[in-house]
């Protein structure tokens, strides 16, 4: 949801917010690996920045919440916002290895689509995302 319509096209902004950014480490044993992937759960919160499909670069803040949705993969709620901006995004989010996490995001009010990779190293997540002409990098801890 955007409190003010921004003065550029938004929906880079939207997309690489998503990113909202994220870092995942999860052992390659499966007690371990599933020990790590709850870690993924709950809130998280950080900074990053978005490229938009102008060109012009802003920094944002998130606040990420994961839920599991199966044993090897996450939903996404988040929401950032820039100085011109605020976004509500959504992603669904699977392990592709061992500290890794691919999947695809949506954001509803720019109808803007794209992908997103997470890494979790601990307490650390980073994410980046890319869709809509824009992207974005962010970095988020508990």
């Amino acid at each position: 949801m955007l409190d003010a319509k921004p003065k550029h096209n938004r929906s880079v902004l939207a997309a690489a917010l998503l990113v909202a950014a994220i870092v995942c480490s999860i052992p390659a044993d499966d007690a371990d690996a599933q020990q790590h992937q709850a870690s993924l759960e709950g809130a998280w919160s950080g900074s990053g920045r978005i490229v938009f499909p102008s060109g012009e670069v802003e920094r944002a803040s998130c606040r990420a919440s994961f839920s599991r949705h199966a044993a090897n993969s996450f939903r996404m709620s988040a929401v950032c916002a820039t100085p011109s901006a605020r976004m509500v995004q959504s992603a669904t989010v699977e392990r592709v290895s061992a500290n890794s996490f691919a999947g695809s995001f949506f954001n509803s009010e720019y109808n803007v689509s794209g992908d997103i990779s997470i890494t979790l190293r601990g307490d650390r997540l980073s994410a980046q995302m890319r869709g809509g002409g824009g992207s974005g990098s962010f970095a988020l801890g508990r």
